[in-house]
C-alpha cells in the first residue's frame, strides 16, 4: 500500500488479482487499473494487465509499478489513465550487468547501464523516486537499480551481485567482484531523502544505501557483523543492533 498523503488517496497493489486499486484514505474506490488478467498488455485502466505486481511509487500524475512476475517496469498516467511499459521484455533477465563489456586500460569507470526500453529485468520488486531518479529493489540479482525519470538510462545502481550481507562501496569495476556491497533479495524501499533505505529480505535485514555516491552501504539492523553464516542467522530477537534479529523482513 503506497499512502499519499497530499491528496488522501491509497494505491494498493492488489497482486493476485493482477491490478492496482486506488481510494481514498477512509475506503472511497476512485480507480482501478488493470483488467485483472494475467498478461503485459498496455492501455487503458480497462485494457492493461499485469502479472502479481508489488510495489509502485507516484511522482506527479504518474505511478511507476513493478510489475513483478513479468519482470518489467510500467508507468500509468492518472490524468489520461493509460498504462505504459518503460522497461522489460516480458522474460526474465539472468545478466544483472547491462552493456557490459571488458574494462579498455584507458577507460578508468565501468559503465553498466542501458537503455529501459528492451532491457530484459529480474524481479522488480520496490520502488522509490528521488530527485530525478526511480531507485528499484532488483530482487532477482541481489541489486538496487537506478532508472532516471526521463527514461534514458537505467542500471545497477549499488550490489555486486553476490547474495550476502556485506556492507561497503556501492557498484564494483567488475561483476560480482568481492570487497563491495552485496544484497540478499531486496523487497522494500523507503527514504529519510538522504538514504534509501532496503528491506533485504533474504538477509532479513534492514540496510541503508546512500544517496551520496562517496558514502557506503550501511546494515541498521542485521548480522553483516558477523564472520559467516550471515543469511543462516535469524530469528524474532528484539535488544541492541549487534543481537537484534529480524527474519524475511519484507517493507519498511
Amino acid at each position: 500500500v503506497l499512502a499519499d498523503e497530499a491528496s488522501k488517496r491509497l494505491f494498493i497493489t492488489d497482486s493476485n488479482h493482477n491490478r492496482i486499486v486506488i481510494s481514498t484514505t477512509d475506503g472511497k474506490l476512485l480507480d482501478i487499473i488493470g483488467s485483472g488478467q494475467l498478461g503485459r498488455k498496455d492501455g487503458s485502466f480497462a485494457e492493461a494487465s499485469f502479472d502479481h505486481p508489488q510495489g509502485v511509487a507516484l511522482h506527479e500524475d504518474t505511478l511507476y509499478i513493478a510489475d513483478t512476475e513479468n519482470h518489467m517496469l510500467r508507468k500509468a498516467n492518472l490524468k489520461t489513465r493509460r498504462v505504459t511499459t518503460i522497461s522489460g521484455t516480458g522474460e526474465q533477465s539472468r545478466n544483472p550487468w547491462p552493456n557490459y563489456r571488458p574494462l579498455k586500460p584507458q577507460n578508468k569507470r565501468r559503465n553498466f547501464l542501458g537503455k529501459p526500453k528492451g532491457m530484459a529485468l529480474n524481479s522488480p520488486w520496490a520502488l522509490w523516486v528521488h530527485g530525478k531518479n526511480l531507485f528499484i529493489a532488483m530482487a532477482g540479482p541481489h541489486q538496487i537499480w537506478r532508472m532516471t525519470l526521463n527514461e534514458r538510462v537505467i542500471g545497477p545502481y549499488a550490489g555486486n551481485g553476490r547474495e550476502d550481507i556485506v556492507d561497503g562501496k556501492l557498484l564494483p569495476g567488475e561483476p560480482y567482484e568481492a570487497g563491495y556491497s552485496s544484497f540478499a533479495q531486496p523487497s522494500g524501499l523507503a527514504s529519510d531523502g538522504k538514504w534509501l533505505y532496503v528491506a533485504d529480505s533474504e538477509g532479513s535485514s534492514i540496510r541503508a544505501v546512500p544517496f551520496d555516491p562517496k558514502q557506503q552501504v550501511k546494515t541498521v539492523v542485521g548480522t553483516a557483523h558477523l564472520f559467516s553464516g550471515r543469511l543462516f542467522h535469524f530469528g524474532d530477537r528484539d535488544g541492541p543492533k549487534n543481537r537484534a534479529l529480524l527474519q524475511h523482513a519484507l517493507g519498511v
